[in-house]
């Protein structure tokens, strides 16, 4: 929240306008996702969630998750913007 909240903040003092990716730096996969918050939590990373349940559960919203897509803020730091964290491990540790 604090990260949208940045951004948004940002975006209103810099005369910002449009579409914005806000996301992190470094994208991540489900499964280091998965990994990184077990560690973090000092907990096992013990089962993945099949597609089927997802497509249940989200309907059509489930097809972005399980498409893998790459999404990168790439207007947002061409703006001049900075991350809290780059690094997701140091991010979930603080927020966790």
């Amino acid at each position: 929240v604090n990260g949208v909240m940045g951004v948004e903040g940002y975006g209103s003092s810099e005369g910002i306008q449009g579409p914005y990716n806000a996301c992190a730096p470094n994208p991540e996969t489900m499964s280091e996702l998965a990994a990184v918050m077990g560690r973090v939590m000092n907990r096992p990373s013990l089962f993945k969630v099949p597609g089927f349940a997802l497509r249940i559960v989200l309907g059509e919203v489930a097809s972005s998750i399980l498409a893998s897509l790459r999404v990168y803020p790439k207007r947002l730091t061409d703006a001049g913007f900075t991350f809290a964290f780059d690094d997701l491990e140091e991010a979930l540790a603080e927020i966790l």
